[in-house]
């Protein structure tokens, strides 16, 4: 396993060995589906075992709050393991609106995630092509990246740790993604040097005022 990263190295090799390996992945579904699936989540590249979080921010919007949102899908939402894109935006409905309803005052973060989150669902659905997801976890990774840069090493792993429950939030996508992490053993992924990680991000956050 290659990695660029100074200092970090090591623990980037570890980590790197469990996520292709899908160890470091803990997704445990009941045998009738729960409304809310336990999902716990370590991210690609953090040390820290983060517990899950499944709270639903209010439907009101909050102050600095971008575009107009779509509806809230509700349970019609969860019918498919893609869900509702009602504005053809790459971003589920429902995490879109958790996005800009949870991070209203930060638009590089609500870029971040965005780009995370379209990584995470094309993995869910290629989850069943080794080929692409293997493609797809470079994207992934390159998400990952960018989220590190926008808001720092410990930061980013909260914000994930929130975001994953919401994507996750039926069996059929908790199994999705264990399937997709499945298809990476023994693949190598190489990491960008820590200056170069704003490279990997799909928006230029120095633009972006906060």
């Amino acid at each position: 396993m290659k990695i660029n990263q100074k200092g970090f190295a090591p623990i980037l090799i570890i980590l790197l060995v469990l996520l292709v390996g899908a160890v470091g992945y803990f997704v445990y579904v009941k045998n009738s589906e729960p409304s809310q699936p336990i999902v716990e989540q370590m991210p690609p590249i953090h040390k820290k075992t983060l517990a899950s979080s499944t709270a639903a921010p209010s439907d009101v919007p909050k102050t600095g709050s971008s575009s107009v949102l779509p509806p809230n899908p509700g349970e019609a939402g969860k019918a498919t393991l893609q869900g509702i894109d009602s504005d053809n935006d790459g971003v589920r409905d429902d995490i879109q609106r958790y996005i800009a309803l949870t991070y209203p005052d930060s638009e590089k973060t609500r870029a971040a995630l965005t780009q995370t989150t379209k990584a995470i669902q094309t993995a869910l659905v290629d989850a069943n092509d080794k080929q692409a997801s293997i493609r797809d976890a470079t994207v992934r990774l390159n998400a990952s990246d960018c989220l590190y840069y926008v808001l720092g090493l410990d930061r980013s792993g909260s914000v994930f740790k929130d975001l994953l429950p919401q994507i996750l939030n039926t069996s059929a996508r908790s199994r999705a993604f264990i399937l997709a992490d499945n298809q990476l053993g023994g693949q190598v992924f190489e990491l960008l040097p820590k200056a170069e990680e704003k490279l990997r991000c799909d928006f230029d956050p120095d633009t972006m005022p906060n």
